[in-house]
């Protein structure tokens, strides 16, 4: 059940990193959010969050405390690391002789790709991008262990919030 419920606590956060990241800029530019996209925007974010969860979160989870390694940083890590392996690979920069691409890069359209040669804007939009997907797996491995902890010390009988003052 604990296992459940602090895997429920790291998806239900990913909808608020979503919003912290994409609703800053709208927070500060003149344009409105597009707040009827919101629901299929969260759930695309909850679902790519899922398989992540299980097929990586969870066995990184249960290694790190089977070897005795669990700690808030190092599930930290853990999550930053795993949420960063997909747009790492995938987005890996490919040379291509003669390919460029650009697109906005902060409100501005850059070059991201010049005759085959990945540009300082293309590195830095690869680097952002999986920053960003770090920041997902950080948030929902620090969700999921302190959930976890948390209703490890209920099972244990820690004083609640209640009693201990």
């Amino acid at each position: 059940m604990k296992m459940l419920l602090a895997s429920i606590a790291a998806l239900a956060i990913q909808p608020f990193v979503f919003l912290a990241y994409m609703g800053l800029p709208f927070a500060l530019s003149p344009e409105a959010f597009p707040w009827d996209q919101l629901p299929g925007m969260v759930g695309l974010v909850t679902i790519f969050a899922l398989p992540h969860l299980v097929f990586l979160g969870i066995p990184v989870f249960l290694l790190l405390r089977r070897k005795g390694w669990l700690s808030a940083s190092g599930i930290a890590l853990s999550g930053f690391l795993i949420g960063t392996m997909l747009p790492l690979i995938l987005g890996w920069p490919r040379a291509c002789h003669g390919c460029g691409s650009g697109g906005s890069f902060h409100g501005h359209y850059r070059d991201f790709m010049i005759d085959g040669k990945t540009t300082l804007y293309g590195w830095l939009s690869y680097a952002e991008s999986a920053a960003i997907f770090g920041l997902h797996g950080t948030a929902g491995a620090l969700a999921f262990y302190f959930t976890w902890k948390w209703l490890q010390g209920k099972e244990q009988g820690a004083p609640s919030l209640e009693t201990a003052s």
